[in-house]
């Protein structure tokens, strides 16, 4: 276990990665952020208090953060923070369309999927 917790948290050819997650985190929330073992890896959070949203939004940062190391487990080369902000334009992208599908499905009546839609509110 302690390797895994190396690998992911304190190796020093990674450490780089998880300061440029540490200071997106402080730019996102305009507050100082400090990564700790616990926060990244179990998401217990021991350092500033935020919201329930705040901190679910943290809590799927990490998770793409480390989504980008295990993308690169068996490989000698580290991720990068461009990766990291691809997935992450990625997810914020496909999570901002499934609210919208939540909050406004009707827009979305002319294309195949919309006939989907009328069809399963009209079985229901």
């Amino acid at each position: 276990m302690q390797i895994g917790i190396t690998f992911f948290f304190d190796c020093v050819k990674i450490k780089p990665f998880w300061n440029g997650i540490n200071n997106f985190l402080q730019a996102l929330f305009n507050e100082s952020f400090y990564l700790t073992k616990a926060l990244v890896l179990l998401n217990v959070n021991e350092g500033p208090h935020l919201n329930r949203s705040n901190m679910y939004l943290v809590w799927t940062i990490l998770a793409i953060s480390r989504k980008c190391i295990t993308r690169r487990w068996n490989t000698n080369t580290i991720p990068t923070l461009e990766d990291f902000y691809s997935l992450l334009k990625t997810t914020a992208l496909l999570e901002i369309k499934i609210k919208e599908l939540r909050i406004y499905p009707k827009p979305f009546i002319n294309n195949p999927w919309g006939k989907v839609l009328s069809l399963i509110d009209t079985i229901q």
